[in-house]
């Protein structure tokens, strides 16, 4: 879960700083592939019945993920004009968001174990933790590279 919010925060700051060199989403996708088939040692059998739940549970993360940054950035817009009602409404919802992700999580952690190895399911979140690594270092080759 805090590896995700790495990526997320990530993917916000990444189109702003790359700039000109910055990979598109069709790179990032096939990025992503490599590395979790790599990490995961995916088979070709494993493959197909994975990516397929994996989409799935990265669609519904986002979803989860834009709701909030619209409700953190409506936050703070506005958090000195909003009552303390809306304010007491706007934090309570920003919890339910992380009771929500980690229900997600879980969801998807039991369909991911009824389709792979225990091994391959830990493996999944040593491939993400992976991935966001490697976002991040692109991340910050590219701001070097545009500053010097």
């Amino acid at each position: 879960m805090k590896y995700l919010k790495i990526f997320l925060f990530a993917c916000l700051i990444f189109p702003a700083a790359a700039q000109a060199q910055r990979p598109g989403r069709e790179e990032i996708e096939s990025l992503r592939v490599a590395i979790f088939t790599k990490h995961m040692e995916l088979t070709a059998a494993e493959s197909k019945v994975f990516w397929p739940v994996y989409n799935n549970f990265r669609e519904e993360m986002d979803k989860l993920h834009r709701n909030r940054r619209e409700r953190m950035g409506r936050l703070r817009k506005e958090i000195d004009a909003l009552s303390d009602s809306q304010v007491k409404t706007l934090v309570e919802e920003e919890v339910g968001y992380y009771e929500k992700e980690a229900v997600l999580t879980r969801k998807y952690n039991e369909q991911f174990k009824k389709i792979l190895p225990i091994k391959k399911v830990a493996k999944l979140y040593t491939a993400e933790e992976a991935f966001k690594r490697e976002l991040i270092d692109r991340l910050r080759e590219s701001r070097h590279r545009s500053r010097g």
